[in-house]
């Protein structure tokens, strides 16, 4: 029996304003189960490798972590994949080096419903997503779910409704991702999309993390005609694979329609709209 409950995976770029803000979530957790915390670093270019060896060193839980450092910077899913392919526990929880959790008894909650319903394949919760750019402190919650509920295939065409650092799903061989999992962006997306083939997720509402929205890591704050076609991109190439059945090829289908006329439609509709209102 494996006795490493969790390995929680983190990766991290030019995140030395955060990073020990997330592994402090992480280590301490109030849990009476073994977890490791991988962290794989993308050569960032600041001080962040420098923190993260220093808390290895100087701390009583530092043996916790297991770090490993690109030597030159490989992009964010070739390090995410690195990151996954090293995770040895029964489960596999999510935390970018950015983002922070705020609950110390979030994996205990976590784990013991994984534990106690075995048709599910992991489960989420909420978040307060917030602005760390803004000159005040702006910040929302990531879903507006009123109750506990399931999540599931055709939920997640729609959209990704969670957050990276809410998620805890089991752990599986990460050799069998498919090739075309590395030539796309949406790497936790789809990552979940390929997890619901074989069973719901579900819904915890709580808020549990804290996911950090800045110009620097944040690819939405970013060119959004890019970020945009990143989405269809992703779209195409989980159409166009065998990773999934005829008809969950239809459920994205679908979602890919309705993605493309909300968001490449409705700028227009709405300059049209004002134009029509000044005359």
């Amino acid at each position: 029996m494996n006795k490493l409950k969790v390995s929680v995976v983190m990766i991290t770029y030019g995140h030395e304003r955060y990073i020990l803000d997330a592994i402090n979530g992480v280590l301490n957790q109030n849990i009476n189960f073994e977890i490791e915390l991988i962290i794989s670093n993308d050569c960032s270019p600041d001080a962040t490798d420098e923190i993260i060896k220093n808390f290895i060193n100087n701390s009583p839980k530092g043996h916790m972590i297991r770090y490993y450092s690109q030597p030159n910077n490989v992009g964010v899913l070739p390090n995410f994949i690195h990151a996954l392919k090293m995770a040895k526990g029964e489960y596999v929880a999510l935390c970018e080096g950015d983002d922070f959790w705020i609950d110390m008894n979030k994996l205990t909650m976590q784990v013991n419903f994984l534990d106690e319903n075995l048709k599910y394949v992991g489960c989420f919760h909420n978040t307060e997503e917030r602005y760390e750019d803004s000159s005040e402190l702006a910040s929302f919650l990531m879903n507006d779910f009123p109750k506990a509920r399931e999540i599931s295939f055709k939920d997640l065409t729609d959209a990704n409704v969670m957050a990276t650092c809410s998620v805890l799903f089991r752990n599986f061989d990460f050799d069998t991702l498919p090739s075309w999992f590395k030539k796309q962006r949406m790497g936790d997306w789809s990552l979940h999309l390929l997890n619901a083939r074989n069973g719901n997720f579900y819904f915890l509402p709580k808020v549990l993390a804290v996911h950090r929205l800045h110009q620097g890591s944040t690819w939405m704050l970013q060119d959004h005609k890019k970020n945009l076609q990143y989405v269809v991109d992703t779209y195409n190439c989980m159409i166009a694979s065998e990773s999934f059945s005829l008809k969950q090829k239809k459920l994205l289908q679908r979602s890919k329609r309705k993605f493309t006329t909300l968001h490449y439609l409705t700028i227009p509709i709405k300059r049209f709209v004002k134009s029509i209102l000044k005359l």
